[in-house]
């Protein structure tokens, strides 16, 4: 997706948690009925994914590579390591919980932890992306393109299909009070290419961009 492309976007996200106006101001066109079909597109889920990673913690900065296996049906291996192999961050994961294997100090806290796994089950399930308990609020089009807006519990996304109605970005909002946490998805015939997650309370960010493995 193009810088300009998705700064429109996002830029329409923002303004439509604040206000309705911006409709008619932008190169969106507000649809009266939404396809709600487009929930169930069913992803690619490789048994093993490989990611280059960015993770921003406070002052702290690591990069390296994420690992991600599937051993079983619900349990995923999640292995963050260095560029030449130092082992940051071994966790085993399932929807409804997670075990540590091994954690550095810097992110051994039970606050970050807790974030991690929530954060890595929404992106490596899929599990918020079924359309069980998920209500379209509204939808508009842009040339080939649909934006749905969704809601489930406190979360908000926002989802974009191309005209062959394949997943290209979500985009999901979820407040903590005042505050709120970010998660950007790209997606590229029906595999995850990148995410961007922002805890601003946390002051964690995580980036990911995905990696063929040979």
């Amino acid at each position: 997706m193009t810088t300009l492309w998705r700064n429109s976007l996002l830029f329409l996200l923002i303004s439509v948690l604040s206000s309705c106006t911006y409709y008619h101001k932008s190169s969106f066109s507000k649809l009266e009925n939404c396809d709600e079909e487009l929930l169930n597109e069913t992803l690619e889920q490789p048994v093993t994914r490989l990611f280059k990673s960015k993770i921003y913690f406070y002052d702290k900065y690591y990069t390296g590579l994420l690992v991600v296996k599937s051993l079983n049906e619900t349990e995923k291996q999640v292995v963050l390591v260095t560029e030449i192999g130092m082992k940051l961050l071994d966790m085993t994961i399932t929807p409804k919980d997670y075990t540590t294997n091994f954690v550095i100090p810097p992110l051994d806290k039970k606050m970050v932890l807790n974030h991690l796994w929530k954060d890595f089950s929404e992106v490596f399930y899929d599990v918020d992306f079924d359309n069980q308990n998920m209500v379209v609020k509204k939808c508009w089009e842009r040339e080939d393109d649909i934006l749905l807006k969704v809601k489930k519990g406190r979360k908000k996304y926002y989802f974009l299909f191309d005209g062959k109605k394949r997943r290209k970005e979500v985009y999901l909002l979820e407040m903590f009070g005042n505050i709120g946490k970010t998660i950007l998805f790209d997606y590229k015939d029906k595999h995850l290419e990148s995410v961007e997650i922002d805890a601003s309370h946390l002051k964690l960010k995580v980036k990911l961009e995905k990696k063929e493995i040979l």
